[in-house]
């Protein structure tokens, strides 16, 4: 049986005081791109969490909630910056991912920011294509895996 999607949760980090589920969010963060992906522990944890709002899917399939996806956001000036979007691999192509971006676009809305951008793994750039978002220069290497930076102008 597949899990259903209960809810995307976000809450800033305060410096010092984390959120109970942010251990969470960096196991996912963790399995994805450091397992995974073989990025370098020392890069996924940039020291940016405490200045970021981060992200969780939560799916229901019993009586437990699990974590499945996260994401984070940062803000720089009147942009947002969408970052450290991952899902597990049991739980993807549910639409999590969308439901992360949705969120984070929406709070984004809520902050007056004007727009998204983000630096997508080259693989994932379809997906962020289907979400409106466009593709902004050549492609770049970033923790041994090729990028293109992508944005999307919020109405």
């Amino acid at each position: 049986m597949q899990p259903r999607i209960e809810r995307i949760s976000f809450a800033p980090i305060e410096r010092g005081i984390d959120p109970p589920w942010f251990a969470e969010c960096c196991k996912i963060r963790r399995i994805v791109f450091v397992e995974e992906q073989s990025v370098p522990a020392e890069l996924e944890w940039d020291g940016l969490d405490e200045i970021a709002e981060h992200f969780i899917a939560l799916t229901h399939p019993g009586p437990d909630e699990r974590a499945r996806g996260t994401a984070r956001m940062r803000v720089i000036g009147s942009t947002a910056q969408a970052e450290r979007v991952a899902v597990l691999e049991s739980a993807r192509h549910l639409g999590l991912g969308r439901l992360l971006m949705e969120a984070i676009e929406s709070r984004a809305r809520n902050r007056a920011l004007s727009r998204i951008c983000l630096n997508a793994q080259v693989a994932a750039v379809p997906f962020y294509e289907r979400l409106g978002y466009r593709s902004e220069g050549d492609e770049f290497i970033e923790a041994g895996i090729k990028h293109r930076a992508m944005s999307k102008d919020l109405d």
